[in-house]
């Protein structure tokens, strides 16, 4: 196989990076609650909280006059770990997150400096000497900054209006002697800046797809770039500037890169293609003067992240897809060493430069530190999550509920922010959360088309539901508590006994995956919206099952959320446009314009004279409904707002997002 369409080699792509996630490493145990009354095992993440500032007066309940004074108050999550990175000295950790920097002493494991960004940090890098840590943003910028105070000490880059948000990858890199920094561009290009005057060099190939990662050959002289989805790695000749050569991987379906120190390796992490949606993980380590193959190590536990070579390069170390990492000799490709610990994917790994430490970070929220005469753990630091893929909040505003792309669902005290409980949920994860209106009953659906219903006194399994064939995206309880809806990525929608379990109706007719569900206050009606192509909001009875109408659209409405009166319907659209219906003539009434992504979020204050939405664009509109008019924009997020909610008092909303995080909003007097 010679060629891929980008589009396959998208899919081949997500699917490769998430396989692991979809396979647990032994069949699925029913998921088990964790009581947080007592501390959680160092394996498992307790997400932090963040409050700010300590003392403050009590808050008010939100209106449409003093909305645009609404300010953040509190925070739990640090974000999304995307790399690490150990300073020279082995004395500081680096934790490149969705929402910044953070810099903890690696002998107290205490956290020394966090440094908030706006946008995602995709990658970081010491510098030789340690006193600069290059910091890769999401939007293609590179920042310098001092490791010891935290402060900013160059900016390098212009600001692109596109961005590139993953994890694991290394698109900076120093050369050995620290005078050369070289990134990653949004298209394709390697940028080399002389250091410390910040001026740029030169600029390696570009006008492509976005590079991937970046590393550069220990003396100095070759770097290397993979660019995302293609099936070639350019190796550069540093002085001239001119392509030394380049490697096709023909069915290598590349993840990650690393020169060998000595710079006379260079390891490709990734997958042979053996179907079109089917990957067997490898580690390819090359020669890198010429290209030719070295050793080829297979992964029977999945696929292989990212690569750290030992200082000596006698060690290759790597992630594996099943929640390991993995120690090889690189001379003939030898295991040594498997290294268990934490409980989801491993991202990024890198050894201390006196070869002493290994330092791993995972989609657990854990970053681990590892002796490497025994490989035996020595430290842990928790405190992060994954993607937070939705929340919901009880009835009566007491309880917090939270799914993570780890597997975890958390229920916090919504006052207090402390974790209550955790079920864990080995080889999939939770898509959708619902409280039932008596706040007794906790529902999630699963990427696999799970439900599974908690009693949340008890914190145990009431029952547990194949509603679906895959993704059972979106849930909800009608308002008499009677019946569950769910929406699946098979299409369907179906209506649930939700005493019992049985099923009591299968709704019909979208063509798509169903992105969202919601009932009219008074029960009688079902909103749903579905993915791909679909332009319209279908409303069904909800008692028959029958479609009374669809709600045509200019552009792809996914969601929809009924007013509490049900006078009102508001459709979200994928190009950010919102929809207002008239439920007695469904009639669309008037728009609500914003710029950016598309709405995947819409609440109304009980009122109506509130409407909060948030979507792909990681911010939060406030809007006076009743005037039509946006009041503010509530920025600080740096990936989807994927759910907002409202306390029942109305004094405190809260935001949800894929960067990781739960954020807390509140006017004060």
């Amino acid at each position: 196989m010679k060629y891929l369409s980008t589009f396959t080699r998208l899919i081949l792509l997500t699917t490769f990076l998430l396989s692991s996630c979809d396979t647990p490493t032994q069949p699925a145990a029913p998921s088990q609650p964790i009581s947080t009354n007592t501390p959680l095992p160092a394996t498992e993440p307790t997400a932090a909280l963040v409050v700010m500032p300590t003392a403050m007066p009590e808050p008010v309940k939100l209106t449409p006059f003093n909305a645009e004074k609404l300010k953040e108050v509190a925070r739990i999550g640090n974000g999304n770990i995307n790399q690490v990175d150990i300073s020279p000295d082995s004395r500081q950790v680096a934790v490149a997150a969705s929402i910044g920097i953070y810099l903890y002493d690696t002998q107290t494991l205490t956290l020394q400096t966090f440094i908030p960004t706006e946008k995602w940090i995709g990658s970081l890098a010491y510098s030789p000497d340690g006193s600069r840590l290059a910091a890769w943003q999401s939007d293609g910028i590179v920042k310098l900054w001092d490791p010891a105070t935290g402060q900013e000490m160059l900016s390098l880059g212009q600001f692109q209006n596109q961005e590139f948000t993953a994890d694991g990858l290394s698109n900076v890199a120093f050369s050995p002697d620290g005078s050369t920094l070289y990134s990653g561009g949004l298209t394709g290009e390697v940028y080399i800046w002389d250091l410390p005057s910040g001026q740029l060099r030169n600029t390696l190939g570009g006008n492509e797809v976005s590079t991937m990662q970046v590393t550069v050959s220990g003396d100095g002289s070759l770097a290397a770039n993979l660019k995302l989805f293609d099936m070639e790695l350019t190796v550069w000749d540093v002085i001239s500037g001119q392509q030394a050569r380049a490697l096709p991987l023909d069915d290598f379906l590349a993840t990650g890169i690393a020169f060998g120190p000595q710079g006379n390796l260079l390891a490709l992490t990734g997958g042979t293609i053996k179907s079109s949606f089917e990957l067997q993980g490898k580690i390819r380590l090359l020669d890198a003067r010429n290209g030719q193959p070295r050793v080829e190590i297979d992964l029977p536990e999945g696929s292989g992240g990212p690569a750290a070579f030992s200082p000596d390069g006698k060690w290759l170390a790597a992630g594996t897809g099943q929640n390991s990492i993995k120690v090889w000799e690189t001379t003939g490709g030898q295991e040594i060493a498997t290294i268990k610990g934490h409980y989801a994917p491993v991202n990024s790994v890198k050894f201390s430069k006196n070869g002493l430490a290994l330092v791993s970070g995972s989609f657990d929220g854990n970053i681990k530190i590892w002796e490497t005469t025994n490989w035996t753990e020595t430290g842990a630091i928790a405190g992060f999550s994954r993607h937070i893929e939705d929340a919901a909040l009880s009835p009566n505003g007491s309880l917090l509920a939270s799914a993570s792309f780890n597997g975890a669902v958390s229920l916090w005290n919504a006052k207090t922010r402390g974790e209550i409980a955790r079920w864990m949920n080995p080889g999939k994860w939770a898509e959708s959360l619902a409280f039932s209106p008596d706040g007794a009953t906790l529902a999630a659906g699963f990427n696999d088309g799970q439900v599974k219903l908690w009693n949340v006194t008890t914190y145990q399994e009431i029952r547990s539901i194949q509603a679906h064939e895959k993704h059972a995206q979106t849930l909800t309880f009608s308002p008499d508590g009677l019946w569950l809806a769910t929406g699946g990525g098979d299409n369907a929608i179906k209506l649930w006994d939700a005493v019992n379990g049985d099923l009591l109706r299968a709704l019909s007719g979208h063509e798509q995956g169903i992105e969202n569900i919601a009932f009219s206050p008074d029960g009688r009606l079902l909103a749903s919206g579905a993915s791909g192509s679909e332009f319209d909001i279908r409303v069904w009875d909800a008692a028959s099952g029958t479609e009374q109408r669809r709600l045509e659209a200019s552009s792809i409405d996914r969601f929809a959320v009924f007013s509490p009166s049900g006078a009102y319907l508001v459709t979200g659209s994928s190009g950010g446009r919102l929809g207002v219906w008239d439920t007695t003539t469904w009639n669309r009434i008037f728009e609500l314009e914003k710029s950016g992504l598309g709405v995947e979020t819409m609440l109304f204050s009980a009122d109506e004279s509130l409407l909060f939405s948030g979507g792909g664009d990681d911010v939060i509109l406030v809007w006076d409904f009743a005037r039509r008019a946006l009041l503010t924009r509530l920025t600080g997020h740096t990936q989807d707002v994927s759910r907002i909610l409202l306390m029942p008092d109305e004094k405190t909303l809260i935001s949800v997002s894929k960067d990781g995080t739960i954020r807390f909003w509140q006017v004060i007097p």
